[in-house]
């Protein structure tokens, strides 16, 4: 292909799931520029075609310093394309592949640039659903640039169905592992992970299958965080593990109020570090001795060397503390306490009837519909409050025989399996819905 449309193809840039981008020139503008074509199974039927010029046309309306900028869209041989401003610099995949040794500072910034542009996004309605390393340009001068809004869709759109799934399983958010409807919330839990991995150069959610990931992702809390990797600075992490909640009403409801987070963050070091700077020049002035200034995270520390003499209060060892009666009181009503705990837990919480557990692995996603037990009865109430369970998922139930339904929106199908569960133990079920391609569904959405 030397031509797409008026544009003249230069080489190849990359190409994924969602079709080839290359690097092109416009000979009207004199200008290069970035030509995405869609590959044909993307848009297998018209409805789809149809959804993505609708929501490519909404996310081109969009301007912002932190947003790569949408300059055309066409169709050439019935595949759309997309033509974009094209960029220097790196992704931020280089940059987590590498391990680059930026500081917590220096990355926080491109963090909140992304915050910026993406918050700007949601303002005007649009979701991007895509949120990735990998779709964040980190250009030459340090501006950032989010890419690749080829999957965004309107808040307001009511043609993406329940149960169909796109974006990047890794930075997934829960609502959109188990198909139902997502928000910018959704947006909001993927630029979490993305700065969990920036920051960690390691995934909250790791894993070996895409079963595995997506459980872990629904129901498991993230890996936990090195205070290394966040320069001891606990609000990093309590930034992470909020965008990072399971049900969206729990993260925040603005990726504005993530920035303004992020933004004191980086003020604080930038006075932590002003602050040790003055104390250094000052402690020279003072003394003719040598000092040496060792940086640890956030933690400066002033070391004199070992041939110094050391100050008469420095050798004098300090008096041991004495635990008074009230220490004595307080430890023992502690431990009282604590005892009664393990006692209730042990003889009066404990539940009187027999249960079992049985982790469910069915491909693709499915919803848990019904639950009949050996004598027939329905059994009620396993999603506890009334909300959908989706597979991989784990239920607790009364030990016995059971047959359990499954529908899967993606197929229009269901599916029936028999399980004999026991006390104590974890019955492990997977399977796949017959005639289904697995393979193809993550194709699309890798």
């Amino acid at each position: 292909m030397s031509k797409i449309g008026k544009y003249e193809i230069l080489k190849v840039l990359g190409e994924g799931g969602m079709g080839i981008v290359y690097e092109a020139f416009d000979p009207l503008m004199q200008r290069k520029v970035a030509v995405k074509v869609l590959s044909d199974r993307v848009f297998d039927l018209p409805e789809i075609k149809e959804r993505f010029y609708r929501e490519a046309r909404s996310a081109g309306q969009l301007s912002h310093e932190n947003i790569t900028i949408i300059h055309d869209l066409g169709e050439t041989d019935g595949k759309p394309f997309i033509v974009m401003e094209y960029l220097t610099g790196t992704d931020m995949r280089a940059i987590i592949k590498a391990q680059t040794d930026f500081s917590l500072q220096h990355k926080l910034l491109y963090a909140a640039q992304v915050c910026r542009g993406l918050a700007y996004s949601h303002s005007k309605g649009i979701i991007h659903r895509d949120v990735k390393p990998e779709n964040i340009r980190i250009l030459d001068d340090g501006k950032v640039k989010i890419m690749d809004f080829g999957i965004a869709k309107p808040a307001t759109s009511t043609m993406t169905q329940t149960g169909t799934v796109m974006g990047t399983l890794l930075y997934m958010a829960p609502e959109q592992i188990k198909g139902l409807r997502v928000d910018h919330r959704s947006d909001i839990f993927s630029f979490g992970v993305l700065l969990y991995e920036l920051l960690t150069y390691k995934l909250p959610f790791p894993g070996e299958s895409s079963t595995t990931v997506s459980y872990k992702i629904v129901y498991e809390e993230p890996e936990p965080i090195d205070d290394i990797a966040i320069g001891n600075v606990s609000e990093v992490r309590q930034i992470i593990l909020k965008c990072l909640a399971k049900e969206p009403k729990s993260r925040y409801q603005s990726l504005n109020e993530v920035e303004m987070e992020m933004e004191k963050i980086i003020r604080g070091i930038d006075a932590g570090e002003s602050k040790s700077i003055a104390e250094e020049k000052k402690g020279k002035a003072a003394s003719s001795e040598t000092v040496l200034l060792e940086s640890s995270g956030r933690r400066n520390k002033l070391h004199v060397p070992s041939d110094a003499p050391k100050s008469e209060s420095a050798q004098k060892p300090k008096a041991a503390r004495r635990i008074g009666a009230r220490g004595v009181i307080i430890s023992v009503g502690a431990t009282l306490a604590v005892m009664a705990i393990v006692l209730y837990k042990i003889f009066i919480s404990t539940p009187a009837v027999p249960i079992g557990h049985l982790s469910l692995n069915i491909l693709p996603w499915a919803e848990v519909t019904r639950i009949v037990n050996s004598e027939g009865l329905e059994i009620s109430g396993f999603g506890s409050e009334g909300e959908k369970i989706i597979t991989p998922c784990q239920l607790s139930l009364p030990a016995g025989n059971y047959s359990i339904e499954f529908t899967n929106p993606l197929i229009g199908d269901s599916l029936e399996i028999s399980v004999a569960i026991e006390k104590g133990k974890i019955e492990v079920v997977t399977r796949k819905f017959p005639g289904f391609d697995y393979s193809e569904i993550l194709s699309l959405i890798q």
